[in-house]
């Protein structure tokens, strides 16, 4: 058999087999699209298996892996979608949410949080700065493309940390309860210290008054949330944060670690996504992202340098990244040099003083600009 005859052997093979999911009940089609989910997976990997170095491109073993493979995503992403339309699904999740959030600490941590954002984050938008905006953009952040589009992952922030405090809940129960309080009351500390640097100096992002959005979603956001202290990204401490204590809270509780690997991959990209959008709709230059991450690496030992770095080196590798990959390269070197620069100086200094570093970083930025 040629290799035409054999591809199109595969793909109406693989199609006709998709094709029990039309016109089903959706409870009924989820059940049969998990099937052959799990169908396909052992296909995979049987596949995978059967390969060797020197198997001819185009041969049986090669072409049934990369349908199998394909139609996995296919089906997962099915999967997916069905669980997002579904209103069952939906009403319970936010039932589920709301019993994670009906605890009296969690409230007094909630009230907290929400008082930090309106206090140090909100508030100081609107007092008028006592020095001059100190510009955080450089030549690096002008080769990253606006691209609208990623301001669903920016805006998926809150939903991320509120769902990693829910699956910690129904995951390993009230034994947990400490750990989803302390992502809440860590979150109100980061916006309390970072407020120390945005009242000290205040900072403004120039590309996001020369990009022409013409998009409505970034323009209401953009005129709900200033141009304005930018430096930290409170996007890169929460998200970073989130992912950090969802890895520990697996290595803490659960009996067998190894079988999270999936949940931690799913933690770390959501996360980077979000970082990614930061810069890809403009709200934050590059270094804003550095210093967010330095500043959890020092509050949190547990956030290592190597666990920074994992979230670095992820940043604009995916298939679908508009950022070319000699510029991906790039903002990935510059990051990791600025997140080592700032966390090796905190580490100097009393964790009353952290804040110090970022403001004398802005300092330099700024002798630097009038030169």
């Amino acid at each position: 058999m040629g290799i035409k005859e054999r591809t199109v052997g595969f793909a109406k093979e693989w199609k006709g087999s998709l094709k029990i999911f039309d016109n089903v009940d959706p409870e009924v089609k989820r059940e049969k699209m998990e099937e052959r989910l799990a169908e396909l997976q052992r296909t995979e990997k049987e596949a995978e298996a059967a390969l060797k170095p020197e198997e001819e491109l185009w041969s049986k073993e090669y072409l049934q892996h990369a349908w199998a493979k394909q139609h996995v995503k296919r089906l997962e992403k099915g999967i997916e979608d069905l669980d997002r339309a579904n209103p069952q699904k939906i009403f319970s999740r936010l039932v589920e949410g709301a019993r994670v959030f009906a605890d009296l600490r969690m409230i007094r941590s909630i009230i907290k949080y929400l008082g930090s954002i309106s206090f140090d984050y909100f508030a100081v938008q609107h007092q008028r700065s006592k020095t001059e905006s100190v510009a955080i953009d450089t030549p690096l952040d002008e080769k990253i493309p606006f691209s609208p589009e990623r301001l669903q992952d920016y805006l998926r922030y809150i939903p991320f940390w509120i769902a990693s405090i829910v699956f910690i809940k129904k995951e390993f129960g009230k034994s947990a309860g400490l750990e989803m309080e302390k992502i809440l009351t860590d979150m109100a500390g980061f916006y309390s210290e970072s407020g120390v640097v945005f009242r000290d100096t205040q900072t403004h992002f120039g590309g996001r008054s020369d990009a022409n959005t013409d998009n409505t979603g970034v323009d209401i956001l953009q005129l709900i949330d200033k141009n304005k202290n930018l430096f930290p990204s409170l996007h890169a401490e929460v998200v970073a944060h989130v992912y950090s204590r969802i890895e520990d809270t697996i290595d803490k509780y659960a009996e067998h670690p190894e079988d999270y690997e999936q949940v931690r991959e799913n933690v770390k990209q959501n996360a980077v996504r979000i970082m990614e959008a930061c810069l890809l709709i403009k709200q934050h230059g590059w270094q804003d992202l550095s210093a967010g991450l330095a500043i959890i690496s020092a509050r949190d030992a547990n956030f290592t340098p190597e666990r920074a770095k994992k979230l670095i080196d992820a940043m604009f590798t995916n298939a679908d990244s508009p950022v070319d990959a000699d510029t991906a390269r790039e903002i990935r070197g510059n990051m990791l040099a600025l997140y080592t620069k700032l966390f090796t100086e905190m580490k100097q200094h009393r964790p009353e003083d952290y804040t110090a570093v970022l403001i004398k970083h802005l300092k330099e930025l700024k002798q630097t600009s009038s030169i």
